[in-house]
């Protein structure tokens, strides 16, 4: 009685996996339900971002996008039309006015750290004030 109890688990460990294969490995069942669900569970292709793959096209790509960041510094709007122009037809970027920033130095940070009378570590992890 045991040994017909073995033969009937064997025969359910190797044909249940085998059957799986082939009811899901089955091409129009693919067809007909992974397809429809794909298209709703991703963006179609068309809206996908596709890297540029050539040496020019790298090329092309990089200047365009350093070509934003000149003219992003420079205060000037970048439109999508100007970045599809190639490099040579492009208008060179304008130099906005350089008006410089007062920035606290050191001394007055440290200073400003002291009269507070708080406690704080450099980037080095020395301590400057306990």
């Amino acid at each position: 009685m045991a040994g017909s109890l073995e033969v009937f688990k064997f025969g359910v460990y190797i044909f249940f996996p085998v059957f799986m294969m082939y009811h899901y490995g089955n091409p129009y069942w693919y067809i007909d339900n992974v397809l429809p669900f794909r298209d709703q569970l991703f963006p179609p292709e068309a809206r996908l971002n596709k890297p540029p793959t050539g040496r020019a096209e790298i090329k092309d790509a990089l200047e365009a996008y350093r070509e934003a960041r000149r003219r992003a510094k420079a205060g000037r709007d970048v439109t999508a039309e100007d970045l599809k122009k190639p490099p040579s037809e492009r208008e060179p970027p304008t130099i906005a006015s350089y008006k410089p920033v007062a920035r606290r130095d050191n001394h007055t940070f440290l200073a400003y750290c002291f009269k507070l009378g708080t406690r704080f570590a450099l980037i080095d992890g020395s301590r400057t004030h306990k």
